[in-house]
């Protein structure tokens, strides 16, 4: 994935590896942007969300898990937020 969103920029920094489902959380939450750090940050929040998900498929959420969910949305809040002023 390019970080900043442009398919030209080929500069190693730019590039993010993700998975399948990651791609399809960052989409699914707008949590790519062109400013590379928000992307990187949104990945970030992909891979906990995924592995979050991994978990719930395979016992309950925990206290902790759900903790964790319940940051996650603060999160996601707070970069929609930070995407919307940056416009």
């Amino acid at each position: 994935m390019f970080a900043d969103k442009n398919k030209l920029n080929l500069d190693i920094d730019n590039l993010i590896l993700v998975s399948k489902s990651e791609d399809l959380i960052m989409n699914t939450n707008k949590l790519i942007f062109q400013d590379q750090e928000l992307t990187k940050t949104g990945h970030l929040i992909a891979k906990v969300i995924s592995k979050t998900n991994n978990l719930k498929k395979r016992e309950g959420l925990t206290i902790i898990q759900l903790k964790i969910l319940l940051r996650l949305k603060q999160a996601n809040c707070l970069l929609k937020n930070l995407s919307g002023s940056l416009h």
